[in-house]
């Protein structure tokens, strides 16, 4: 995002001429609002993992010879 906004006026051919580097700067803005849910999800489902390994080892205890 700092390379993004520092380097704003270079300017791309694909930038309106009126803000040069503004597509730059949308276009990171734009990924780190994509990762936001997928950052939520993943954390969100690492406790469902690991509970999920507790019940397993729970329910196998009873196996383990003594």
């Amino acid at each position: 995002m700092g390379i993004a906004y520092e380097n704003q006026h270079v300017g791309l051919r694909d930038d309106p001429p009126d803000r040069p580097g503004g597509l730059r700067l949308r276009l990171v803005a734009f990924g780190f609002l994509g990762m936001g849910p997928v950052t939520i999800a993943v954390d969100s489902y690492g406790p469902v993992t690991d509970n999920a390994q507790s019940v397993y080892e729970l329910s196998t205890i009873e196996q383990i010879p003594a």
